[in-house]
């Protein structure tokens, strides 16, 4: 009957999918994009055994953090510090992309272990002419070049010196380039956007910390496994996702509701007839609401999948698929489901207690 019902009006029901559809792909991309910042974020930062990382306090993103690179010998006079390395992250256009990460790290600090060259040589290494430029697998398939090639990011050109695995997603479809070229390329001249931290004790860290911040009161001073956490563009964009979440609430629950009402109306006579038959309130009611929950998670499952449809779209162009890497997890799926189960409770229940409340006698006569 819940089926034969809902194929009553098919443009109807299909427009109402429809709305929740695009209202959960949305929310699912805007989290799944949020936690892939958060995971790439944690492998670039926390990924280079540093135990410290320090960036500008209050940046909204490591791309606009600015710390002053003189600030590295006072980090690094401190006893308890073993290694200070500055890292510069940034946004460049390229030939066959709008959108492109590209890191600067010094050729020599140890965040460069996390760096597996499978082809060329590394910064550090490099004997050729130009500026050297190591390419992430993920960037090299989706340009399709290798090493001895030329890649020009904005108005300066790099010839790949070699190529990198990280097993982060995120870094592999970017590259990464010396930390003095880095600033000229984003015009940061004698600035980093983050320091790593290798202590000589961990225990220290929070000691550390603290003398840190006296030193330096402009930046924000984070254990490497929470780098992410103070970023406030994951933030931002989970708010976002959960201010959406809300609305299509609040919008799909009065255009079910609407759909519903309309569907109660025009059946007033089959709830009449099925009053008589003996039907009880509750039968009726339950009857409606499942017509609402099987409206809502319809529109959850047509979501998911213009979600992951929309990933595979966005991963398959050049630079900007490693740029915005999207995690789906059991969480957000849940939460999805979740959202699906308040539509079509908000939306379900006035339609169900009204058709509910239909007199049988007047029902009958209803024309």
């Amino acid at each position: 009957m819940i089926l034969r019902n809902l194929a009553r009006r098919k443009t109807r029901s299909l427009l109402t999918i429809l709305g929740i559809a695009i209202g959960v792909a949305t929310i699912v991309m805007l989290g799944a994009m949020a936690d892939g910042l958060a995971e790439g974020y944690t492998a670039t930062l926390g990924g280079s055994g540093a135990d410290l990382i320090v960036t500008q306090k209050g940046s909204f993103d490591i791309t606009l953090s600015a710390l002053p690179q003189s600030a590295a010998e006072q980090i690094q006079a401190m006893p308890e510090v073993r290694a200070v390395t500055g890292m510069l992250a940034g946004i460049v256009t390229t030939e066959d992309a709008p959108y492109f990460v590209v890191f600067g790290h010094e050729p020599q600090g140890f965040s460069m272990a996390r760096f597996k060259i499978v082809e060329g040589q590394s910064l550090a290494e490099w004997r050729g002419h130009g500026r050297p430029l190591l390419l992430g697998r993920l960037a090299a398939q989706s340009f399709k070049l290798k090493v001895g090639d030329t890649i020009r990011l904005t108005d300066s050109v790099f010839r790949v010196a070699g190529i990198f695995e990280t097993g982060s997603a995120y870094e592999e479809a970017a590259a990464v380039i010396s930390l003095a070229n880095a600033q000229a390329l984003l015009q940061k001249p004698r600035q980093v956007g983050a320091f790593q931290i290798k202590l000589k004790d961990p225990s220290q860290m929070e000691r550390v910390k603290q003398r840190i911040q006296r030193v330096l009161p402009y930046a924000e001073v984070v254990a490497s496994s929470q780098a992410a956490e103070i970023q406030q563009q994951i933030a931002y964009v989970r708010g976002f996702a959960w201010g959406l979440a809300l609305l299509a609430i609040i919008i799909g629950g009065f255009g079910m509701m609407n759909t519903l009402m309309m569907s109660v109306f025009e059946r007033t006579r089959e709830i009449g007839t099925l009053r008589a038959l003996g039907w009880r309130r509750r039968n009726i009611m339950s009857l409606v609401l499942k017509e609402s929950l099987v409206l809502s998670f319809l529109g959850v499952a047509i979501g998911i999948v213009l979600a992951l449809g929309l990933n595979a779209l966005l991963t398959s162009l050049p630079g900007l698929g490693g740029w915005l890497e999207i995690v789906f997890s059991s969480r957000l799926m849940g939460q999805a489901l979740l959202v699906g189960l308040l539509l079509g409770t908000v939306g379900g229940l006035y339609p169900a207690w009204r058709a509910s409340n239909l007199s049988p006698a007047e029902a009958l006569r209803y024309e």
